[in-house]
C-alpha cells in the first residue's frame, strides 16, 4: 500500500514524542508524577508541570492513543483501497508476522547489548542513582530463552517485556489489528459498518481496541461519507476540531482538579485518561484530513524521514536511554 506521505510525517512526529516523554521520564520525572514541593523545582517549571502544555510528561502516552487511532485507519484505509480480497486469516498472519519479525530483531540485539556490558558500567549506575535518576537495567538478569519467549508471545499476548517494556503496545497494537480485520471481512460493504459503529464503540469503550474503531470509524467517513468531510473543511469547524482535540489530549490526573477539565476528573480517572486521550487523537486526526496546511508541515522531508523510521525509534530508544544516554549523563554531570 503506498504511504500517504503527510501521516508518515505525524508517525515521525510521535515517535519523538514517545522518545522525549521517556526520556524526561528518566531524567526528570517531576513533569509525569508532580511534586510536592515547589522548592524542588523552579517557579515556571511547576507552571508547566501543572498545565495542559505538559507535553513532556504525558507526550507518550499521547502519541501512543494517536498510534492506535493511525492504525485502525490505516486498515480501513486498505479495506477500501484494495481490489484484492484476502482472507481474515491470511491479513491477521500476515499482521503478526510483520509485527514479530522487527520486535524479536530488536530484542535479540538489546540483549546482546546488555548482555555483553556494553555501556552498562556500575560506577555510572552507583553514581546516577546517587542523586535521583532511574537506571531501568541496573541489576540485568535475563536469559535468552525468556527473550525468545517475551519476543513470540509474552509481548503479543500479555504486553509484558522486561528489556524493552515499552513494547506492551504490541499486544494491544496485535489484538486491535484482528478485532478490526475481522470486523471489516465481516461488514465491508460501503455505509453498512458505519451504522455498527455506535455498538461496538459501546462494547469495547473501556479497552486499548477503541481507538482502532474511531480510526476505522473515521477512514470509513473519510470514503463512504463525502458531505460530512466537506462540511468538516469550513475554516470554523477546523478550528472547533483542533482545539476540541487539544483540549481532550491536554487532561492528565495532574489537572484533574483544574476548572475546565473538573468535568472530566469526576469519572474513574483510570478509565477517563484513556478515553479523553483517545477522544482527542481522533478529533486530531479529523482535522489533519481536512487541513492542506497541516498536510503540508508534515510532508516535510525530515518529519517523513522520521516517519519511515518510527518503529525502529520506539523498538530502541529505550535501551539507548538506559546506555548511551546515561553514560553521556555521567561525564556531563563533571561540567554542569
Amino acid at each position: 500500500m503506498k504511504k500517504i506521505e503527510w501521516l508518515t510525517g505525524f508517525k515521525g512526529v510521535l515517535a519523538m514524542l514517545v522518545f522525549v516523554h521517556h526520556f524526561y521520564l528518566f531524567y526528570y520525572p517531576y513533569f509525569s508524577y508532580g511534586v510536592n514541593n515547589i522548592d524542588n523545582v523552579s517557579p515556571l517549571v511547576h507552571g508547566v508541570i501543572y498545565s495542559p502544555f505538559n507535553i513532556l510528561g504525558f507526550g507518550g502516552e499521547l502519541a501512543v492513543s494517536c498510534f492506535f487511532v493511525i492504525s485502525g485507519f490505516l486498515i480501513c484505509y486498505k479495506f477500501n483501497t484494495s481490489d484484492k480480497k484476502s482472507s481474515p486469516f491470511k491479513d491477521v498472519v500476515n499482521r503478526y508476522f510483520r509485527l514479530l519479525i522487527p520486535v524479536f530483531i530488536s530484542m535479540t540485539l538489546i540483549y546482546i547489548v546488555l548482555a555483553t556490558g556494553v555501556l552498562r558500567i556500575p560506577n555510572i549506575i552507583d553514581s546516577l542513582k546517587k542523586i535521583g535518576l532511574i537506571s531501568y537495567y541496573s541489576d540485568f538478569n535475563c536469559n535468552y530463552l525468556s527473550v525468545i519467549y517475551e519476543s513470540i508471545i509474552g509481548v503479543f499476548t500479555f504486553g509484558s517485556s522486561y528489556i524493552s517494556p515499552q513494547l506492551w503496545t504490541m499486544s494491544c497494537e496485535l489484538k486491535g489489528s484482528i478485532f478490526l480485520i475481522l470486523f471489516y471481512s465481516l461488514f465491508n460493504e460501503k455505509n453498512k459498518s458505519i451504522f455498527l459503529y455506535p455498538i461496538i464503540i459501546i462494547a469495547f469503550y473501556n479497552t486499548t481496541i477503541l481507538p482502532f474503531i474511531f480510526g476505522g470509524m473515521i477512514a470509513d467517513l473519510y470514503f463512504n461519507k463525502n458531505e460530512i468531510m466537506n462540511y468538516l473543511k469550513k475554516w470554523d469547524i477546523k478550528i472547533i476540531l483542533l482545539l476540541s482535540a487539544l483540549y481532550f489530549m491536554s487532561f492528565t490526573y495532574l489537572i484533574s482538579d483544574k476548572f475546565i477539565y473538573k468535568w472530566l476528573g469526576y469519572f474513574n480517572s483510570n478509565d477517563i485518561y484513556g478515553l479523553t486521550h483517545y477522544i482527542g487523537a481522533l478529533l486530531l486526526l479529523l482535522f489533519l484530513l481536512v487541513s492542506n496546511i497541516s498536510k503540508k508541515v508534515l510532508s516535510n522531508k525530515m518529519l517523513v524521514f522520521l516517519g519511515n523510521i518510527s518503529l525502529e525509534i520506539y523498538l530502541y530508544h529505550w535501551v539507548i536511554i538506559n546506555t548511551i544516554s546515561m553514560y553521556m549523563t555521567y561525564f556531563l554531570l563533571k561540567y554542569f
